[in-house]
């Protein structure tokens, strides 16, 4: 894989939901997608948080308030050499993983997977551009209401879009 990396571990970020539609709460409960270069990706969670996740294309690994699951993941990373760490992974998760997987050199997961976010499909544009076009539609309208109310503030001006939009 390009930089070497064997294994991805993702947490909490822009990453998790992106590649498995899933968005972790940020939670002293580790959730990880773990990514080998081999193998079915693997989605360590709390057995609590498990009925929400809908797994397709990767297993769900739960687990119980007795177990742990930094080992779970780092049993997951036996003969690595190279982990890509999720960028926004709390850093006590962090500290937990590398004292349990020794002896692997640890890089930033962004090194991979900014560029995956780069590329949209033509549902991704279209959404994206119904976006921008509503920002835009509510900028002109606040400007509007600023421009015939001189002083209006935000709570006003937020009560005046409601307004509007009910009519």
């Amino acid at each position: 894989t390009k930089e070497g990396v064997d294994v991805l571990l993702l947490s909490v970020g822009p990453d998790l939901p992106y590649l498995v539609g899933y968005e972790a709460m940020a939670s002293e409960r580790l959730t990880m997608l773990v990514v080998r270069s081999a193998g079915p990706p693997q989605l360590v969670i709390p057995e609590l948080e498990a009925p929400r996740v809908e797994a397709t294309h990767f297993e769900v690994r739960a687990w119980g308030e007795l177990d742990d699951p930094i080992q779970v993941v780092a049993e997951a990373c036996e003969d690595v050499e190279v982990v890509g760490l999720g960028d926004h992974t709390w850093s006590v998760f962090m500290m937990r993983l590398q004292d349990r997987i020794s002896g692997v050199r640890w890089l930033p997961a962004s090194s991979l997977t900014s560029s995956l976010r780069v590329f949209k499909d033509d549902g991704e544009v279209a959404a994206a551009q119904l976006v921008v076009a509503q920002v835009h539609a509510l900028a002109r309208e606040a400007l509007d209401l600023q421009l015939r109310d001189v002083g209006i503030v935000e709570a006003d001006l937020g009560a005046a879009h409601l307004e509007q939009a009910d009519d």
